[in-house]
């Protein structure tokens, strides 16, 4: 290493995206030492991760392109999807997407600005105004699921229905975990 140069920093088993052919007993292993050591605890950790990472990234890759061929980006898809139903504050918003609220404020702003969202009074916190679709906001994203479905239908037609339920639970069962585990961090004395 040369005089200034930062140590490199081990990537760790989530830098092999795509790669397939660990070894072990979970069907993953750990790629940087070819098996599943440490009692099976890396294979495991490496299968519950880079199955979901890898398909969120090709997921949200095939979601930008449908939100695109309607002249939007996933992120407001995501939003305009969000407050569909009732109008929600930019908080409540970014709560249930599970981003920050400043990000949410941005994309909110430019869906106003498009004239495919209004922020409307609300009755419980004047200073957090509610963010609601306009019939053109419905509109576009009435398109953007139909394309969706169209997708959605296509990748999933090669797949049994009952696998799909199956991943379907798994990750629930998954996110659910992760849920505990993030609660119980932060819980007093954890």
């Amino acid at each position: 290493m040369h005089t200034g140069e930062r140590p490199r920093r081990d990537p760790g088993p989530l830098a092999f995206p795509g790669r397939t052919d660990f070894s072990g007993p979970y069907g993953q292993g750990c790629p940087r030492h070819g098996s599943s050591d440490l009692d099976g605890r890396v294979g495991l950790g490496v299968a519950v991760a880079v199955g979901p990472v890898e398909a969120a990234g090709l997921l949200r890759r095939s979601g930008e392109a449908i939100a695109a061929a309607e002249g939007q980006t996933q992120a407001r898809w995501q939003l305009l999807s969000a407050v569909s139903e009732s109008s929600q504050t930019v908080a409540q918003a970014a709560r249930r997407l599970g981003v920050t609220r400043q990000g949410v404020q941005r994309v909110a702003n430019d869906l106003v600005a498009e004239g495919l969202a209004v922020f409307g009074p609300n009755p419980d916190h004047r200073g957090s105004p509610l963010l609601a679709l306009t019939p053109d906001g419905h509109r576009v994203l009435n398109g953007i699921t139909a394309r969706a479905d169209e997708v959605h239908r296509t990748l999933a037609a090669g797949i049994p229905p009952g696998e799909i339920a199956g991943a379907r639970a798994s990750l629930r069962r998954l996110i659910e975990q992760v849920r505990r585990h993030e609660a119980g961090s932060r819980a007093p004395g954890a």
